[in-house]
């Protein structure tokens, strides 16, 4: 991917769809249950994490 952005083809798709992550981050962030069906990996990894401080509590 890194060769072609080089001047094989301008993709400008690409430095769009890096945008809206930061912003997923912070929502998922705050409501990983939420977002468990539209990132499921995602949240996965922040629900792994969550529960493994909580002593899987709330698992």
């Amino acid at each position: 991917r890194a060769t072609s952005r080089q001047g094989a083809r301008p993709q400008r798709p690409l430095p769009q769809a890096f945008e809206p992550e930061p912003a997923r981050r912070v929502d998922y962030e705050l409501s990983p249950r939420q977002f468990n069906d539209v990132d499921p990996i995602t949240s996965g990894i922040r629900v792994r994490r969550s529960a493994r401080r909580r002593g899987n509590a709330r698992h």
